[in-house]
């Protein structure tokens, strides 16, 4: 088959799989809340109940060391105060997430997988909030699942999955070139197609289509959003959790994320990138702590 042939091949494949788990529904009504801005207690506490192992996760959460709490938290509500609504909705999409995709496959690391995801949300809210970026959209979920398609690769063809994966290591590039090799086309590719099936709001959509290719963004208003998440993954695979691919250096020459945004802001209050590297550096171990809690 041509490249063009193996890529219809594999999309038909995909769009057509049976034994995919669907996005949870708790995931999908926590995405459509935080979008629509109507985040309250009120309104996630019943969602939270409805998933006992997730209640449970959210009193752990609150519980642990990171919140130095000195009386032990016993109530939901109680719990959801304590973390806050914003680290709720993300430890709650990304715990219903990953425990729908989990797998006992050990032929790769995907536990780094999910640190690698779960990390990038969270450097996509520090980069926005760093740069004094204000987006109306989830960026953690989408941070969170911008590398789904990795997972959709390797359930649709685990063979060549693994041939990809090895290949980047191997010839040291990155693990979409290595993927395009392979298949003809990329994780980029296959996590729109699942996200079409999962019906995402069409800004999750091109944040997993565009992630490494922002010059091709149809959608010229998303440009700033999508470059978060290129710059968040940059930095992740650099200093936090890295999966089948090799780590670029911090080059503002060379990330894609950063040109972008320094060409949509081009104030004078824009800091130079070694400066903004500094005072990411600097926060990053927060960042650490919030995926071993995730993870734990």
């Amino acid at each position: 088959m041509n490249q063009t042939e193996r890529r219809a091949y594999y999309e038909e494949r995909i769009k057509n799989l049976v034994n995919l788990p669907t996005l949870p529904i708790i995931a999908t009504e926590i995405i459509r809340i935080s979008r629509e801005d109507r985040l309250s207690i009120n309104q996630m506490l019943p969602i939270i109940e409805k998933d006992p192992p997730l209640a449970m996760k959210v009193l752990k959460f609150a519980n642990s060391p990171y919140y130095g709490l000195t009386e032990k938290v016993q109530s939901l509500r109680h719990a959801i105060v304590i973390i806050g609504l914003t680290q709720l909705t993300e430890l709650a999409t990304a715990f219903t997430i990953i425990r729908a995709f989990e797998s006992d496959d050990e032929s790769l690391p995907w536990r780094q997988f999910w640190e690698h995801s779960s990390a990038t949300g969270f450097m996509a809210q520090l980069i926005a909030e760093e740069l004094g970026i204000t987006t109306m959209e989830n960026i953690y979920s989408i941070g969170l699942l911008h590398d789904i398609g990795k997972l959709i690769l390797y359930r649709v063809d685990p063979r060549n999955y693994r041939e990809a994966y090895l290949l980047s290591a191997k010839k040291q590039i990155a693990g979409f070139v290595a993927e395009e090799e392979i298949f003809g086309f990329n994780h980029a590719e296959a996590g729109y197609w699942i996200s079409e099936q999962w019906d995402l709001p069409q800004s999750l959509r091109t944040g997993i289509q565009y992630h490494h290719s922002l010059d091709a963004i149809p959608d010229t208003h998303l440009n700033t959003l999508v470059a978060i998440i290129n710059l968040a993954d940059a930095f992740v695979n650099f200093r936090i959790a890295r999966f089948g691919t090799r780590v670029m250096p911090l080059n503002a020459e060379q990330l894609e994320g950063w040109r972008v945004l320094s060409q949509h802001n081009p104030n004078k209050d824009w800091p130079d990138f070694d400066s903004f590297s500094e005072r990411i550096r600097e926060k990053s171990p927060v960042i650490n702590e919030m995926v071993r809690l995730m993870q734990g």
